[in-house]
């Protein structure tokens, strides 16, 4: 009977193993799903926030721009303005200038 036993004994083995096999095998396809998981958890989270820092970029870029386009009203104003002034003062002289063009010269002594 001793063979039977260890026969016996010999099977108990080989399912347990079969058992410890089955269960490495289920813990291993959770270790994948997991993975799988994680992997499109991340790779969502990196989309959302290169998302946003792309959106953050935009907005600082587009600051930016609004600042030189201000500047440059700016400096366009002030040129303006400048110009307008010295137009402005020169004025007088060209009114003389255009009036002695068209009025017909004293002659000196005269009154």
């Amino acid at each position: 009977m001793k063979s039977g036993s260890i026969l016996e004994a010999v099977a108990r083995h080989e399912q347990a193993l079969v058992a410890k096999l089955e269960t490495a095998q289920l813990d291993a396809e959770r270790s994948v799903s997991d993975a799988r998981a994680q992997a499109v958890r991340m790779r969502e989270e990196s989309r959302q926030r290169l998302e946003f820092e792309t959106a953050e970029l935009r907005q600082k870029a587009e600051a930016v721009r609004e600042e030189q386009r201000e500047t440059l009203r700016r400096e366009a104003a002030e040129e303006l303005e400048r110009r307008r002034a010295e137009a402005h003062g020169r004025a007088p002289q060209v009114v003389q200038d255009v009036l002695a063009l068209l009025l017909p010269r004293k002659p000196e002594g005269a009154q």
